[in-house]
């Protein structure tokens, strides 16, 4: 399926068909009849009661019938086919079965006969618009409802009413306005009721003018001449009526002279009216190049009517003056009326709707500031105040002063070795209101970066938390309006989204409201790499541009905290010695930090030490003074002890001894720690977890996997702790090595994690006393959480079936299932993650549950697959080999082939596994499979072939390995799509360059997607877009012009306007295509949509 927009951009490179023979397709010049009908729905219809002050009534989706007077349609008569000679005949032959008509009826009907004679095509064109082949006076009711349907297809709850120039949207259809729209008939539905031509007339009018609204241009005489129309319809109304009431004269020669110029007037009208709305049917683009090249005579066909006007007005004598002046003075007082009706209904509605709106746009704001809403708060005050006349090496230095007055946008990076109270000096410039402001609209943002703690690790966390400051501080409408345009755009997805959130401050930041933006990001080396260097890359591009005239009036300022990080302070040498970024480098400020800390301990230890006695605590107070290498962690980590062990009473020898044995450094701290464990092998496990779990892990996880631990084997037999009861079932196997906050489990510090980890897995003999410093291998604990996933999905508890069978609101619906199985989730969605990082250390029994798990015929399987998030593009219903491979158990994969004594058999068998192990991005697999006779051009149920599946899972080995066993790189699937073009779709510049690499066809069409290069610049991908364009691919008519590749509803050929576009770059200049690719033809269908 084309996606949305693309049929658009489809129609800027195209034509509508305009060839003797074939339909003229109004609108979408892509689609006949229904397509056409589609476009009509998909735009807001307007009905366009014909008075001077355009009242609008616009109802939205639904076709029921609400009971507003809009413009009555009864029948139109058929178009007849010319006779031989040019007659009528046709319509002479319908009259036999058919009371006779009026004067003005034949009028109105020869008119569009006429019409239908000379423009076949243009006629059939708006009719297939319509959704009916021809006009008869029989189907009265038929094309009433036609034609009611195009201007009424809506909900009768929800109503646009434009009046008097303004547009009001309600939500539910009020007496008053029902009363209102009964109560003033439409002068011309009267008039018009008995002739459905005539009333065709006005409806033409009423579907032109939605379509125009929405364009941003018109040609001036365009607009002259449905003004001009409109003006004589009414005209033409009156005196229709006079010449059927016997107010026109009575010679018989001048009244057929007079109804001869009269038909050539209202063919003239309604020949102008479809010319115009076909034209607005065209694309943007199209109908530009038609301007500007003057394809379109506007002013001669408004010539046209006027001439056809001015024959008619010869024949002025035939009416009484009088009674037409008359008619057009109570016209007019019944519209003044009508204008001082719609005056008060409008009042009236204003009133009801601004409390609406504002309700309305406060929920919107609520919703915005709750999916960015973080607990930065209270991440923040975890970390202790600052004791008294502490910081003040960096409050009262040059570097922070300079940065905190200046009077412009600058970076100030302070670096400090671990333990130094980095975070504590952020917390006291947030709370106490340490940095300057200038402005009084300066406002002071932070975020906590803290390593393992969910929430805490992203840069879209910290753009989250930072906006939501922005927009919580200040109740400027226009500074929440951009906030909102992105939020409605991308919804709860948009906290997780760098980019907008980052462009989202920018432009925040140059809203006069603010004044000036200080933001204070703490620990950035705990930030996850790849999302640091993210955020590095914005503030080395924003500050390296200050000078340009996007930054100009920005006053944007960062204070970045972190450890000496070789990786950061590379990326910031990009700025070289910009002023705009000061280094401040603590290490260099040892001996006050060294007093700070002295100050920080006489101010603590009274209180950790309070059962000792003061001259035992001063004891205590000067060994931690006299040690060499002291920080504030080591310091935290001491006092744990101290305010553990330290008891009244304590005699000197004791308190000798105790102090001899408080920790001389952080390391020796944390094996102190652990060495108090009464449970090492349970408590190494807990760390493992900790250690590698890909989400934070719960107080009730852990609870779980220590049942596990004890060989439970369903939820049953866990027996678990309650939650309070466990964290001190925790503490004590663990000790101050992890803490607890809101019921999840996190290690005590970065530091402990990097005490742990050893980062080979060579096996280090023991040193004496230090038991566990890197004595975790990242293998051994992925192995022992993927035991641990692995034991709890097959408990006893999944032997039955689960209550949902299918994906779509597995969660939402059964809630309470999950509340009661703890853990499992997790379990569901990791452990093949878990597995593939110590699949060397899987053991036999891990391998026979794993069978278990893959087979789709087990109940096992029916309980963790739809939970996991695991898709596959290949189609096929799956067996124990299929998901095996998609999962990437080899070791499993080998056993099931090994298991097939036939070798045809099982090369069968590596096939349809081969399309699972592609969609996956499996290389390891694939390759298996390849090795064991998989045909590496195998194509799935639906027509995909293996490469495609590859391409689709993003993984370039994976491409690049079907590509060195001979797959076609030019393969088309079964919507004619290339994997060249799947890899644009996607924006896989990598994968694009390798497909490139093996000669793929970058000039490959299909209907689905389009060219390569088409689907490039469509999704604006510069970089892709440069790439084709190096290797010589453009956009061809020719590609265009190959019909066999659209469906007939699709059916779109090159414009000869195309050609006005291809002169632009004749001379193939790189950037001026690539410009009018990517920001013309994007910008034309943006506004289409």
């Amino acid at each position: 399926m084309a996606p949305r927009g693309f049929r658009h951009l489809r129609s800027f490179l195209h034509k509508d068909q305009r060839r003797s023979g074939e339909a003229v397709h109004i609108g979408d010049s892509g689609h006949h009849g229904n397509a056409s009908q589609a476009q009509l729905e998909g735009k807001r219809q307007n009905t366009v009661l014909p008075s001077d002050d355009r009242t609008v009534i616009e109802p939205t989706n639904s076709s029921k019938d609400v009971g507003l007077k809009v413009v009555e349609l009864e029948a139109l008569p058929d178009h007849p086919e010319p006779g031989k000679d040019g007659g009528l005949t046709c319509l002479q032959r319908e009259e036999l079965s058919m009371p006779e008509l009026s004067k003005s009826e034949k009028l109105w009907r020869n008119a569009y006969a006429v019409l239908k004679r000379d423009e076949r095509d243009l006629v059939r064109g708006f009719e297939d618009a319509l959704g009916f082949d021809t006009i008869s006076t029989r189907s009265t009711k038929r094309l009433g409802e036609i034609l009611r349907q195009k201007v009424l297809e809506q909900d009768a709850k929800r109503l646009v009413i434009t009046i008097m120039g303004k547009s009001v949207k309600i939500r539910e259809i009020g007496e008053k306005i029902i009363a209102f729209v009964e109560s003033t008939q439409d002068l011309v539905t009267v008039a018009t009721s008995n002739e459905p031509h005539a009333a065709l007339a006005w409806a033409t009018v009423s579907l032109i003018l939605p379509i125009l609204l929405n364009q941003k241009k018109q040609v001036e005489s365009m607009m002259e001449g449905l003004h001009d129309i409109t003006a004589l319809l009414r005209r033409y109304n009156i005196r229709d009526s006079l010449y059927l009431g016997g107010q026109a004269g009575s010679r018989s020669e001048s009244c057929s002279e007079y109804e001869e110029a009269v038909t050539v007037l209202y063919k003239a009208i309604f020949l102008y009216q479809l010319r115009f709305y076909h034209h607005l049917g065209r694309p943007s683009m199209t109908r530009g190049v038609r301007n500007l090249g003057r394809l379109d005579d506007w002013e001669n066909w408004k010539r046209d009517i006027e001439e056809a006007n001015a024959e008619c007005q010869k024949f002025e004598n035939l009416f009484d003056r009088v009674a037409e002046r008359d008619s057009w003075v109570r016209q007019d007082a019944g519209m003044k009326k009508q204008s001082w009706i719609q005056a008060q209904i409008l009042q009236s509605i204003t009133d009801a709707s601004d409390e609406r709106r504002a309700i309305y746009a406060d929920q919107r704001e609520e919703r915005l500031l709750q999916s960015l809403s973080a607990r930065y708060e209270e991440q923040k005050n975890i970390n202790p105040k600052r004791v008294n006349r502490t910081c003040e090496w960096f409050l009262q230095s040059a570097e922070f002063r300079n940065w905190s007055h200046a009077k412009r946008s600058c970076l100030l990076w302070l670096s400090a070795g671990p333990g130094c109270g980095k975070s504590v000096l952020s917390r006291c410039l947030v709370d106490e209101d340490m940095v300057d402001r200038s402005l009084s609209t300066s406002i002071v943002c932070y975020f906590f970066f803290k390593d393992g703690q969910k929430g805490q690790m992203t840069a879209a966390n910290a753009m989250s938390a930072i906006n939501h400051q922005i927009l919580a501080h200040y109740s400027d409408a226009a500074l929440m309006a951009h906030s909102l345009e992105r939020f409605r755009v991308h919804g709860e997805k948009l906290a997780e989204m760098f980019s907008e959130l980052w462009a989202n401050l920018l432009q925040s930041a140059r809203d006069p409201i603010p004044g000036e933006i200080i933001c204070i990001l703490d620990a950035l080396d705990e930030c996850q790499p790849d999302e640091r260097q993210q955020l590095l890359n914005a503030l080395i591009e924003f500050y390296s541009a200050l000078d340009s005239q996007s930054n100009a009036d920005i006053r944007l300022k960062f204070l970045i905290t972190s450890r000496p990080d070789l990786g950061i302070e590379n990326r910031l040498a990009r700025l070289g010695k910009s002023v705009s970024l000061v280094h401040f480098n603590a290490d260099k400020e040892f001996n006050s930090i060294s007093q700070d800390i002295d100050r920080f301990i006489e101010d603590q230890i009274p209180i950790v030490a309070h059962r000792l006695d003061q001259p035992s605590q001063e004891r205590i107070m000067a060994h931690l003074k006299g040690m060499e290498h002291r920080t504030y962690l080591w310091l935290h980590l001491t006092f744990k002890e101290i305010a553990e062990s330290a008891v009244a009473g304590t005699t000197e020898k004791q308190l000798r001894k105790f102090i001899s044995t408080l920790p001389k450094s952080v390391d020796e701290a944390y094996e102190n720690i652990l060495n108090k464990s009464k449970e090492p092998h349970i408590a190494r496990k807990f760390l493992q977890c900790i250690l590698v779990a890909r989400e934070t892990l719960t107080v009730t996880d852990l609870n779980v996997a220590f049942g596990v631990w004890h060989y439970c084997t369903s939820y049953s037999t866990l027996d678990l702790e309650p939650g309070d009861s466990f964290v001190s079932t925790l503490k004590q196997i663990c000790g101050n090595f992890v803490m607890v906050h809101d019921d999840e489990v996190y290690l005590i510090h970065q530091t402990a994690r990097e005490f742990l980890i050893r980062l080979d897995n060579f096996q280090l003999a023991p040193t004496p006393g230090k038991m566990w410093q890197q004595s975790i291998t990242k293998e051994e604990a992925e192995a022992t959480l993927a035991h641990t996933c692995i034991s709890v999905l097959c408990f006893e508890d999944f032997l039955e079936e689960p209550p949902y069978p299918a994906r779509s609101l597995i969660m939402v619906k059964n809630q309470e299932w999950f509340d009661v199985r703890p853990f499992f989730v997790y379990c569901s969605e990791f452990w093949t993650s878990h597995y593939h990082s110590s699949a060397e250390m899987a053991t036999p029994g891990m391998l026979k549950n794993i069978r278990q798990l893959c087979n789709p015929e087990s109940m096992y399987f029916l309980n963790w697959f739809p939970v996991s998030g695991v898709y596959t593009y290949a189609d096929i219903s799956p067996n124990l080999l299929h998901i095996s491979s998609l999962l990437g158990i080899d070791a499993l994969v080998i056993e099931i082939l090994n298991e097939i004594s036939e070798k045809e058999a099982q090369k069968s068998a590596c096939d349809g596994a081969l399309s699972f192990a592609a969609s996956a991005g499996r290389r390891d697999t694939m390759a298996l499979l390849l090795e064991k006779g998989a045909n590496v051009d195998i194509r799935d149920e639906e027509q995909r072939p293996v490469l495609h599946s590859a391409v689709l899972s993003k993984n370039a080995e994976a491409v690049k390995l079907l590509l060195e066993h001979g797959a076609n790189v030019d393969a088309l699937d079964g919507g004619g799509n290339s994997a060249l073009s799947w890899a644009c779709h996607h924006g896989h510049r990598g994968i694009v360059e390798l497909l490139l690499a093996y000669n793929a066809d970058f000039n490959t069409f299909s209907r689905d997607l389009g060219s390569p290069l088409f689907i490039a610049a469509y999704w604006g991908l510069e970089n892709i877009v440069r790439l084709l364009f190096e290797k010589g691919a453009r956009l061809r008519r020719d590609d265009w012009a190959d019909s066999e590749g659209w469906d007939s509803d699709e059916g779109i050929v090159p414009t000869d306007e195309l050609d006005r576009v291809y002169e632009l770059v004749k001379d193939e200049d790189p950037e001026e295509y690539i410009r009018i690719l990517i920001e013309d033809c994007h910008c034309n269908i943006e506004s289409l949509e």
